[in-house]
């Protein structure tokens, strides 16, 4: 925004619209010098003079998983679903899952057991074309609509809905979707079902604190109880503290790398702007840009990869792989795609040939950030259970800071080609030791720093068997800058970079 703003002859305007919008961002864009109007909403949880219904009554059950997946539940609730579904002359639901992968099994095992039902899919593999014709059919179609998705659907898009089946995820996730159920009326009832993943078995008993069974309460009750219960979304602030002057400083050197006479006058003036929001902190991190460059504690190229994730500004995965699946391009994390798939791995050229020719852009798929290009051959109906592993010894591995990981293979995956796809990639990443006899231990480093669901951390063992939770790149940075709440997992002081 500052580049904009400090490169543009003419003023601008930024519009945000959010349901839970951040404090701190405001503040710094106040200190930043931006001037902030909120237009905040006037509610009441009951009729009044002058209000109209945007939400409607809603039955809401939370379906405590225990042994059983999202999947599973969903097959064996399909008679009740087709029940609730068929209940309205136009019945519509939706259903978000955490998994693209999952999302699309869904879909075809729904088609299969639901019949009477149109069920279509909105998540990252679905193009702009077919997103339009599934809005088109909530819209229009006579016969009833099941929509599964992922956290696409969050985006841009209001349903018209009386069914929602969710996963259950951080307190404000969980808010945010309940929100979409109930905002149109014309159906008799209103049900959502939110469902609790095995390895949050303390959910539940949170929710029984506040909220008991049958019980009638209104929405600032029910979002007390779910702030309560769901741990609160992941926190950024650390982040920002560690790694925003930095980051800032890093892209001033980017930028004189040009045109350096042109571009000093726009530097100053964003400098000026950053300057009121980084304070001291600005000034020094220019001197810790280079130092970083040249701090001989660290190897060469990890001070590159570090430098490389800090000016990396795209919303990607860490582990990216470019996925043809069918009449479908797109790119999706290499470890949430193979535990559901067998593939074909390809060259670049061959997939970029067919993407092309399908109508999407080279472009879509840049070469740097993607590790490995796959031809989808099918989806398996009983999952892969993976993990990493590096042919280093303990030794040879530097926990708890951040370090480049290489010989890396994929576990429990049945195809011997995807188990070395990694081996000669170099990544940028933060290992945290976890114990080797709890297969699920890593989940444990998730708990203690309420990652998402959706956030990149896998198990790796080493060459001795030792286990550790593993985030690469721009996540790895995240850990980085949270590593002083994982001192219980770093039995000893990692070495640090110079900050």
């Amino acid at each position: 925004m500052t580049l904009i703003r400090r490169t543009q002859q003419q003023p601008k305007r930024f519009l945000f619209t959010s349901a839970t919008p951040k404090p701190d961002f405001i503040e710094q864009l106040r200190q930043a010098d931006y001037q902030v109007a909120e237009v905040k909403g006037v509610y009441a949880s009951a009729p009044a003079p002058g209000f109209r219904p945007i939400l409607q009554p809603v039955e809401l059950e939370f379906v405590d998983l225990k042994d059983t997946d999202s999947l599973t539940w969903l097959t064996s609730q399909a008679h009740a679903i087709r029940e609730i579904i068929l209940a309205e002359t136009q019945g519509r639901g939706l259903i978000i899952l955490n998994s693209v992968a999952l999302a699309g099994r869904a879909v075809r095992e729904l088609q299969a057991l639901l019949p009477e039902v149109m069920v279509r899919e909105v998540s990252g593999r679905i193009d702009r074309q077919e997103r339009a014709l599934t809005q088109a059919a909530l819209k229009n179609a006579p016969q009833p609509v099941l929509v599964v998705g992922t956290s696409a659907v969050d985006v841009g898009v209001d349903f018209r809905i009386h069914l929602l089946i969710f996963e259950g995820s951080d307190s404000a996730t969980v808010v945010q979707r309940l929100g979409r159920l109930g905002r149109h009326p014309g159906f008799s009832a209103y049900r959502a079902f939110i469902l609790l993943p095995a390895r949050t078995p303390w959910i539940g008993s949170r929710l029984r604190e506040k909220l008991e069974p049958g019980q009638v309460c209104d929405r600032n009750q029910l979002q007390e109880a779910i702030v309560h219960a769901f741990e609160p979304p992941q926190n950024f602030q650390e982040y920002f503290n560690c790694w925003g002057a930095l980051q800032a400083q890093g892209m001033f050197w980017q930028m004189s790398e040009g045109n350096a006479a042109v571009m000093q006058p726009v530097r100053e003036r964003m400098a000026s702007d950053l300057q009121r929001v980084y304070g001291k902190k600005l000034e020094s991190a220019q001197k810790r840009w280079f130092a970083l460059g040249k701090d001989t504690r660290e190897p060469v190229a990890t001070r590159n990869a570090i430098h490389e994730q800090l000016l990396r500004f795209r919303g990607d995965s860490s582990l990216q792989a470019a996925v043809w699946d069918g009449k479908r391009f797109y790119l999706y994390d290499l470890l949430r795609l193979l535990p559901y798939a067998r593939v074909e791995i390809i060259e670049r050229e061959r997939f970029l040939s067919e993407a092309t020719a399908a109508g999407h852009a080279e472009e879509a798929f840049p070469e740097r950030h993607t590790h490995v290009y796959l031809q989808l051959r099918e989806w398996v109906d009983e999952r892969f259970e993976l993990t990493l592993n590096c042919n280093r010894n303990s030794d040879e591995l530097e926990p708890c800071q951040l370090s480049l990981i290489s010989r890396l293979s994929i576990a429990g995956h049945p195809q011997a080609e995807v188990k070395t796809c990694l081996r000669q990639k170099k990544l940028l990443a933060f290992l945290v030791p976890v114990s080797r006899d709890r297969l699920n231990s890593h989940w444990d480093v998730s708990r203690t720093l309420h990652l998402s669901p959706l956030f990149g951390l896998y198990r790796l063992t080493d060459g001795a068997g030792f286990a550790y939770a593993c985030a690469f790149n721009q996540d790895a940075l995240l850990l980085e800058a949270m590593k002083w709440k994982l001192k219980k997992f770093c039995q000893s002081q990692p070495k640090s970079l110079i900050f």
